[in-house]
């Protein structure tokens, strides 16, 4: 006859010392590698912002570029003459600073020219040129107090790039001379 030794876990010296101690240390575990992995997403968040933000920044900063480079293009054809003096009449993004300096970006009631065509962009952008005073420019003459008459037109060019939000906004400026 056969007899059948049954042990029970509760006459077991060593169960009774490390009851709950395998749970306890397992949710210790869960638990760090849960903080693990919430400051991994929240680090990787952070880094993609920045990622995007400089992105953005970036669409700005050439979208102004592309309308400064084509204001300087629409220069480029122009001569010192009469003519040319007349297309800067205060309208159309097209100033005359010799007879009121101040001329700013966010005063002007003539509006400004927009460059067309640009992806990616929350407004395509815009650009102003004025027709700055010889006098800023001339050299002295050997008259005193008389300067040199210049044979070029100096212009500033003011242009304005939005990136891919409204947050993201780039203003370049350049001074052009003709030939």
């Amino acid at each position: 006859m056969n007899t059948r030794l049954i042990m029970h876990s509760k006459n077991l010296p060593c169960r009774k010392k490390q009851a709950g101690v395998v749970l306890f240390v397992s949710l210790i575990f869960i638990l760090m590698i849960t903080m693990l992995a919430v400051t991994r997403i929240q680090s990787t968040t952070v880094t993609e912002r920045i990622a995007g933000n400089s992105r953005d920044k970036s669409v700005a900063f050439q979208a102004a570029e592309t309308a400064l480079r084509d204001a300087e293009t629409f220069l480029e054809p122009l001569s010192v003459s009469p003519a040319t003096d007349a297309l800067f009449n205060n309208r159309n993004g097209l100033y005359d600073s010799r007879a009121d300096t101040n001329v700013h970006w966010n005063t002007v009631n003539g509006g400004y020219r927009t460059y067309t065509g640009l992806p990616n962009v929350n407004a395509q952008p815009q650009y102003m040129i004025e027709l700055l005073p010889e006098e800023l420019f001339a050299e002295e003459s050997l008259v005193s107090g008389k300067p040199v008459e210049s044979l070029y037109r100096y212009y500033r060019v003011t242009s304005l790039g939005t990136g891919s939000s409204d947050s993201s906004i780039v203003m370049l400026q350049s001074i052009y001379r003709d030939e």
